[in-house]
């Protein structure tokens, strides 16, 4: 069983269906926030890739899009960058979902409370003292996540809670990788940092100067491991062809950075799963919470894999993608990170001297 350390945070010291907001749901709402679109829907519901990807097929027609298209998010935002009527009436119409699921969590209501029974007063009390959200990931990085946060601030802003802030990160699309390059350790002057997450592989190189980080460069983006985003138990040797993309991913992004003539002895890694102690919840079977069944400890497994094929000790961390997303807004006291993609993440962003600052001139090459 993984070590949990308790904390200040009571959403810290459980699994991660304690967590989770995806299976948060509405019950009661005010009469005027009660659509019935959203009453008993749960937060992954409502504002999941796969809910807004119905809710676009729904009109791909008008949209003047192919319902089966492999980019249909993508090709989503462009209309929205055109501005068709009814492309922005769906963001509007994801707005106010997510402004919603803001205002349950804000409110305790005790019907809303009793239909989320693995959470007791102390998590509806940590909620009711959050001051605001910061909103990113991939779903948000485009003109979505520009409309969707001010029509999440009207709708609590209506129902009593205009001091509650709702804002888009600046870093949206690449929280996960911002976070981790702010983990850096002292002197450090390039790190490698990949965020394996259901839909793809983001990668990118950190650099560093007079201990801030000056730059992140990006690198390819790279095709997902995951084929089944199901959360049933796999067979093994699944699991461990899963993890031999992701080691060669690894090794070859290494190799890449390594061939520039640069000392890479650190290598920071966000999974798409609740880490404790480095090592998923014995309760997440999905993607990359199976990786548990490799070793006791897929932290220290991991890092004996490498340390057998690559020429010098690198030192590797893994970390949960909503724990790295949350680092990149250290310092936010009272607010929430929530990376709205696959599913909604969620992290707390730590206390700014426990990371590297962002230099002024920071920038995402």
């Amino acid at each position: 069983m993984p070590r949990i350390i308790p904390s200040n945070n009571p959403f810290l010291d459980g699994d991660s269906s304690i967590r989770s907001l995806n299976q948060a749901r509405i019950m009661t709402l005010p009469e005027a926030a009660a659509d019935p679109e959203i009453i008993g829907k749960t937060g992954y519901d409502l504002l999941s890739a796969e809910a807004l990807q119905q809710e676009i097929t729904h009109f791909a027609a008008e949209l003047n899009l192919q319902a089966d298209a492999p980019h249909l998010l993508r090709q989503f935002d462009h209309c929205l960058q055109m501005k068709e009527k009814r492309a922005l009436q769906i963001a509007q119409i994801y707005g106010r979902k997510l402004g919603a699921l803001l205002l349950m969590l804000k409110r305790g209501d005790l019907v809303n409370r009793q239909s989320r029974p693995q959470w007791g007063l102390e998590h509806w009390r940590f909620w009711q003292q959050v001051t605001g959200v910061i909103i990113g990931g991939g779903m948000m990085a485009g003109r979505l996540g520009q409309l969707a946060a001010p029509v999440a601030q009207e709708t609590l802003s209506r129902h009593a809670f205009p001091d509650f802030k709702v804002t888009r990160s600046p870093h949206a699309a690449h929280l996960p990788l911002v976070g981790l390059a702010r983990k850096a350790p002292c002197c450090t002057k390039a790190m490698i940092v990949f965020d394996f997450g259901q839909t793809a592989i983001k990668r990118a190189i950190a650099r560093y100067r007079d201990g801030e980080v000056a730059a992140l460069q990006l690198l390819t983006t790279l095709p997902t491991v995951c084929r089944d985003l199901s959360f049933k138990k796999r067979p093994v040797d699944d699991v461990r062809r899963q993890w031999r993309q992701m080691r060669a991913v690894i090794e070859q992004t290494w190799r890449e950075a390594a061939a520039g003539r640069e000392k890479i002895s650190d290598i920071r890694i966000s999974l798409s799963c609740y880490l404790f102690d480095g090592h998923p919840s014995p309760r997440d079977h999905g993607c990359y919470g199976g990786l548990q069944v490799l070793a006791p400890n897929l932290d220290a497994f991991i890092q004996e894999e490498l340390d057998r094929r690559l020429p010098y000790r690198v030192k590797i961390h893994l970390v949960h993608d909503g724990t790295a997303a949350a680092t990149a807004h250290a310092g936010e006291v009272g607010r929430v990170v929530l990376t709205l993609g696959t599913a909604i993440g969620n992290g707390f962003p730590p206390p700014a001297d426990s990371v590297c600052p962002l230099a002024d001139d920071f920038q995402i090459l």
